[in-house]
């Protein structure tokens, strides 16, 4: 005969107790959610001012951390030591213009649409815009007047000054001198970009000549040829010369010299900061808008030609109040996450975004994790790239169109190449035939969620066959 056991009285009033207790506690949540909003005041942004710092063509392994012989970038080097740097971020776009528009705006060149030119695009809202509607000054020293010519970029901006290819010192001091006519206690947001690490290049004589004394690039020394075919290992693309057709060491320490230019003016740009007591409640932020190709895969000295890692790793750093030390190099950061990272900064309303807000984890104690990261090529042939879990790395090339022919570099079928970065981060071998199931997948992944740059040709063409 079964015994049947009851809590004691007391148990059994406890947990009425329990219970009432938590249904009170729900009811009031429900009225909270409920509610009517109150009109509560904006709230003070956490950071006053701003300065944005873009680069074209900075790699990210030119800076210190990289281990180089040489010391590039020992300004950068010094605020990245009290700064949260993310040395192997990337890059939306291989090219200047659409990764600045995908820098501003937070969005994917396939919904920006801003693609080699200013011509086209969609509106959306942009940093300066929010920045400006909040009650900032926005101000933009810029190197590249075709940056200036983007209507995405100019909005928002109450002044902009575009000089063509002014060296980096210079650009800094023209920036430092909009700070100028601001009072001091007004918050702004100034942009400056600097455009000297772009091909051809003009680095100060004195850095070319004492990199050119020593035999840092002497593996790199054959002469080469110019020519419209970069895919050829030993040919120079025209735009790259500097005079006289050189060895291509020469041009490698031509442009490590203009790397130790813009590091000089970032400098200047933050002494300026500092001697105006400016610098303890600014957040400066430095990124690179895309890498360059130095060779590795027959590309030289220019960038947008392709979608290896050379061009699309780039650094970012953030210095300022409530931003922890500490470095990141696993590929968790995009360019994309700038924007809404900034405006959650600031206090303003996040607008949508294809980023991530990174606020709550510039500190330093919740580290971003992996996530899925995608490029495009804004050129012919309108490669797409796809990297999953940080490691397995998928190239993707549409077929060429009919109407293209005699483009030898623009196979005539669709080609693709997967790379598993972590063993072979240098993409020396591509591995899609060997794991051909990943491969499917990364490319199916990349047709269901990333439409095909505007202008590029279909998946599939069959006119060729009729």
């Amino acid at each position: 005969m079964g015994v049947e056991t009851r809590p004691a009285p007391s148990v059994r009033r406890g947990t009425v107790t329990l219970m009432r207790s938590i249904s009170r506690v729900l009811a009031a949540c429900l009225a909270v959610f409920t509610m009517p909003a109150l009109a509560a005041p904006p709230a003070r942004p956490v950071v006053e001012r701003v300065v944005l710092v873009t680069v074209a063509s900075l790699r990210a392994d030119r800076l210190g951390w990289a281990s180089r012989t040489r010391r590039l970038t020992p300004r950068l080097d010094a605020l990245a030591e009290k700064g949260a740097l993310f040395a192997r971020a990337r890059t939306p776009a291989s090219s200047t213009v659409p990764a600045a528009v995908s820098l501003m705006t937070g969005r994917h060149p396939q919904a920006h649409r801003v693609l080699a030119s200013s011509d086209g695009g969609v509106d959306l809202p942009t940093l300066a815009g929010i920045l400006s509607a909040a009650g900032y000054v926005t101000l933009a020293a810029l190197a590249d007047p075709s940056l200036e010519a983007v209507p995405h970029l100019r909005k928002g901006f109450d002044r902009m000054v575009a000089t063509p290819r002014p060296a980096a010192p210079v650009l800094a001091r023209q920036a430092t001198d909009l700070l100028e006519t601001l009072a001091p206690d007004e918050r702004f947001f100034l942009w400056v970009h600097f455009n000297d690490c772009t091909a051809p290049y003009h680095p100060p004589v004195s850095d070319l000549l004492e990199f050119t004394a020593d035999s840092g690039h002497s593996v790199w020394d054959f002469p080469l040829r110019t020519g419209t075919e970069p895919s050829t290992p030993d040919v120079l693309p025209a735009g790259a010369r500097n005079g006289p057709l050189r060895s291509a060491a020469f041009y490698l320490d031509a442009y490590d010299a203009t790397v130790r230019q813009v590091d000089r003016g970032i400098g200047l740009l933050w002494d300026r900061l500092v001697a105006k007591d400016r610098h303890e409640d600014t957040l400066f932020v430095v990124a690179s808008l895309h890498g360059e190709a130095l060779g590795e895969h027959g590309y030289w000295f220019s960038h947008g030609q392709t979608l290896y890692e050379e061009e699309l790793q780039v650094p970012v750093l953030f210095r300022g109040p409530g931003v922890g030390a500490f470095r990141e190099e696993n590929r968790s950061v995009s360019l994309l996450d700038l924007t809404p990272t900034l405006v959650a900064v600031l206090g303003a309303r996040p607008p949508r975004s294809d980023g991530l807000d990174l606020s709550s984890r510039l500190s330093g104690r919740f580290p971003v994790g992996v996530r899925y990261h995608y490029a495009a090529q804004a050129i012919a042939p309108f490669a797409r790239t796809l990297l999953a879990e940080g490691r397995f790395k998928l190239i993707f090339r549409p077929p060429r169109p009919p109407q293209v022919e005699g483009a030898g570099w623009w196979p005539r079928e669709e080609h693709r190449e997967l790379y598993d970065i972590s063993d072979d981060p240098f993409e020396a071998e591509a591995i899609d035939r060997v794991r051909v199931t990943i491969a499917n997948e990364l490319q199916l992944w990349l047709q269901d969620h990333y439409p095909a740059i505007p202008g590029s040709p279909p998946a599939e063409d069959r006119s060729r066959h009729r």
